[in-house]
């Protein structure tokens, strides 16, 4: 019976602990302690929401799946929104295709907003298997987020030459 006790404890030791859900305060103290800006707590439609700035760009942490008396979460989506001006609807389709077709961690999508279109970059984390939200999840979301950014910064250049050339200016 020792035998099996010890054989469990060594078992046990070598497998990482599995995945669990995260609480709205601890998820709001590791975007914190990452680095994030103004970090702050409200709820959309029964949801938390936490919002904030991460290296000066707008962010959302949206919990979902959560439950319990202490009220944890199975999911956790960071997202990060970013105007595309002067692009069409066509043009925001395309350049989040582009990014979604790199097989990387995140999803982007295009946004019809008021004042014309937007591309929102998503990480998502189910908290499975292995899974835990907490500083390599956010290391690995803020290094698509700078890549985002770029991305949607070296658009720019284009919208101007395809104004250039739809206006029949120099």
């Amino acid at each position: 019976m020792r035998c099996f006790a010890v054989i469990g404890l060594v078992l046990s030791a070598s497998f990482p602990a599995a995945a669990e859900p995260v609480s709205m305060m601890s998820a709001k103290q590791a975007l914190a302690d990452a680095g994030a800006d103004g970090v702050a707590l409200a709820y959309n439609d029964g949801s938390p929401v936490i919002s904030g700035t991460m290296d000066e760009t707008p962010f959302e942490a949206l919990l979902s799946g959560c439950g319990g008396t202490d009220l944890t979460c199975t999911r956790v989506q960071l997202q990060a929104c970013f105007a595309l001006p002067g692009q069409s609807r066509i043009e925001a389709l395309e350049f989040v295709n582009d990014w979604n077709g790199g097989n990387r961690l995140t999803i982007a999508a295009a946004q019809d907003d008021w004042l014309g279109q937007s591309a929102c970059l998503k990480y998502v984390d189910d908290l499975e298997g292995m899974s835990r939200f907490g500083k390599d999840e956010i290391f690995l979301w803020r290094i698509e987020l700078e890549d985002f950014r770029q991305a949607v910064a070296d658009m720019a250049p284009q919208a101007v030459t395809a104004d250039r050339l739809d206006s029949g200016g120099p």
